[in-house]
């Protein structure tokens, strides 16, 4: 099969640490396992190359701010763009790289399909929330010529497929499991509530000691631990000190052994996010037997994947007392934990690395057959 399969985003695992950059290179390693030669573009970083997936080629771009690695791109694909038999490019956050990537493949377009790949797209409350009234219009503006600028658009939840606007393909997102955990039961776990995600405003980690000092008006014994880091941390933990003192662990970055291990020690993970684009930690949760506790937001696209209640619980807002409320229901059913990894049992084949690229090798041939008739 000729030509290369790259991906691109500006930021890379492991240098970097978020759900992107983790899916791609996950998916990245699949596809080149099944034999795809697979390229993930993005900015520089030391020593890029010894951190690859096996079989995957890494290109950097350079260092530099936000509007430098577009411009950066533009440039690459003008020169290399017939290397690439499809260019999927990260629409994070407004789409800008796909604008640029659109400008670069210009003399490409006969050779080289480029894809839209859409985490999120926000909401215009979002974006007057993020950037204001006028520089959230011309984030919107942007978004919306991004959407419109590739061959075709990827996604991964109902929500975000809704607000493209065209025909979307739905991506199956997974885990990044090594092994399969085997699921404690309700018998071996403790009073312990996890979070687990990057410290930013959207994910409201500051209310987890709140929750955590309503469980201990019932019970002294629960505790806390928050996985994650970010420019939030220092609200994170002079909420845990003032509301919670001692009780709440936050624990930054984790490596998935000590993850793992605490996911099959609590009673819930609570994530009391505002915005969501899929929710992959509700998965993994799941396949520990852990029962997840959202909230019921407009942007939440992980409340989908709680829709059955079987691997948790979708609260109708994010008052502490409401979620600990639903913390202590789970806890009441010795039936919780079997539940949500039965789920997960019932969705793993959908939600793994062979569907997501099963996926997206088909909708490389429907975009590459025109090209190959014509």
């Amino acid at each position: 099969m000729s030509g290369r399969v790259a991906f691109v985003y500006d930021h890379l695992w492991p240098h970097t640490i978020g759900g992107a950059e983790r899916w791609y290179a996950a998916i990245a390693a699949r596809l080149a396992e099944e034999g795809e030669a697979v390229t993930l573009v993005s900015r520089t970083f030391p020593a890029m190359g010894a951190h690859a997936p096996a079989g995957v080629e890494v290109v950097g771009l350079g260092r530099g701010g936000r509007l430098r690695f577009p411009l950066a791109l533009a440039w690459h694909l003008l020169r290399h763009g017939r290397r690439y038999r499809v260019v999927h490019v990260c629409s994070f956050p407004s789409g800008l790289s796909i604008l640029a990537a659109r400008l670069g493949l210009l003399p490409h377009r006969r050779t080289t399909p480029l894809v839209g790949d859409w985490h999120e797209v926000l909401s215009a409350e979002d974006w007057r929330a993020r950037r204001g009234r006028l520089l959230g219009l011309a984030g919107r503006l942007v978004q919306r010529a991004a959407t419109r600028a590739g061959d075709a658009v990827v996604t991964f939840s109902r929500l975000h497929a809704g607000r493209l606007g065209r025909e979307a393909t739905i991506v199956p997102e997974f885990p990044a499991l090594e092994r399969l955990p085997a699921a404690a039961g309700a018998e071996d776990r403790e009073p312990l509530v996890l979070f687990a995600g990057r410290l930013v405003p959207q994910k409201r980690a500051h209310l987890v000691p709140a929750v955590v000092a309503e469980l201990r008006r019932h019970d002294p014994a629960w505790r806390g631990v928050i996985y994650g880091d970010g420019p939030e941390r220092a609200r994170v933990e002079e909420a845990a000190r003032r509301l919670a003192p001692g009780a709440v662990e936050v624990a930054g970055f984790a490596g998935d052994a000590e993850l793992s291990a605490a996911m099959l020690r609590a009673r819930a993970l609570v994530l009391p996010t505002v915005r969501e684009g899929f929710g992959l930690v509700v998965i993994e949760a799941a396949a520990h037997g852990l029962p997840v506790v959202l909230v019921d937001e407009a942007d939440n696209a992980a409340v989908e994947l709680l829709a059955s209640g079987e691997a948790g619980v979708v609260c109708p807002d994010a008052d502490p007392a409401t979620l600990a409320e639903a913390v202590l229901r789970l806890a009441a059913d010795p039936e919780a934990p079997a539940r949500a990894r039965r789920w997960f049992d019932a969705v793993r084949e959908r939600h793994s690395p062979a569907a997501a690229a099963a996926t997206l090798r088909d909708l490389h041939a429907r975009l590459r057959a025109p090209l190959r008739s014509g």
